[in-house]
């Protein structure tokens, strides 16, 4: 598997810091791909394909499971950055 990297976090997924979602989207992040790596491993179903076949499948269904996740982060900080609460003032000089 010589050259397959993956992305996780914000190196994945950059958001706007208005919603603080990106520490959070990282840690689940890992906890989902490290499930799906532990069930790809040790399922005993698929003896006949190699560890390499297995990594890429666990990546592909991460990919599946998390982009849609992302996508929703990513429009709601969107959405949020669009509010007033967000709207930066200037002051008048005197």
């Amino acid at each position: 598997m010589l050259g397959v990297q993956v992305l996780l976090g914000d190196a994945a997924h950059s958001l706007l810091n208005v919603t603080h979602l990106g520490t959070g989207l990282a840690l689940e992040d890992c906890l989902v791909l490290d499930q799906l790596l532990q069930q790809s491993l040790t399922s005993t179903e698929s003896d006949e394909n190699s560890v390499a076949k297995r990594v890429a499948d666990a990546l592909t269904l991460f990919s599946s499971q998390r982009v849609p996740e992302m996508a929703a982060a990513a429009n709601l900080c969107f959405d949020v950055s669009k509010t007033n609460m967000y709207v930066h003032t200037t002051i008048a000089p005197l």
